[in-house]
């Protein structure tokens, strides 16, 4: 089977159904416009829009498709546990700020040198705490680093 071949088919099958559509609309819609139930000028433009919507030349349509595929998207990631790149970029925004704040370490020994975070679920801590517990870590830093001086013999 030669697959341009059904591929011409497919396209000429699909713009004959197109063609039908299209002839039965305007069939339809002028029924309704004899018996009253549609104004002629409702009646064009209802045949138009469903016109430009088999060409795809209805805006609104494919906006409302692109948002069902953008959901269907996001509950496809979302039961593969993968992250969209909004998601790792605002993650990778966090732990920036987390590393800049531990890392403010002026006027001691230390530098940050790596942040490593492995974290499960949504945490939420606040600077203040933060900021304690850089001092504590800090604090036994110099403490374990005097101790280990203290224990040391003097040459």
């Amino acid at each position: 089977m030669d697959p341009s071949r059904t591929l011409q088919q497919l396209l000429f099958r699909g713009l004959g159904t197109t063609s039908l559509v299209a002839d039965r609309l305007r069939s339809v819609t002028q029924a309704w416009v004899s018996s009253g139930r549609l104004d002629p000028s409702q009646a064009s433009a209802l045949v138009d829009d469903v016109l430009a919507s088999l060409r795809g030349e209805n805006p609104e349509l494919e906006k409302q498709t692109e948002r069902q595929v953008e959901r269907n998207l996001d509950h496809l990631l979302q039961d593969l546990g993968l992250a969209r790149q909004r998601e790792v970029d605002e993650l990778r925004g966090r732990i920036d700020r987390l590393e800049q704040q531990l890392g403010r370490l002026g006027g001691t020994p230390w530098q940050l040198a790596s942040l490593d975070v492995d974290l499960k679920g949504e945490l939420f801590l606040p600077v203040a705490q933060l900021n304690a517990l850089r001092r504590a870590l800090v604090d036994a830093l110099a403490q374990a680093l005097a101790e280990r001086d203290a224990a040391q013999p003097s040459r």
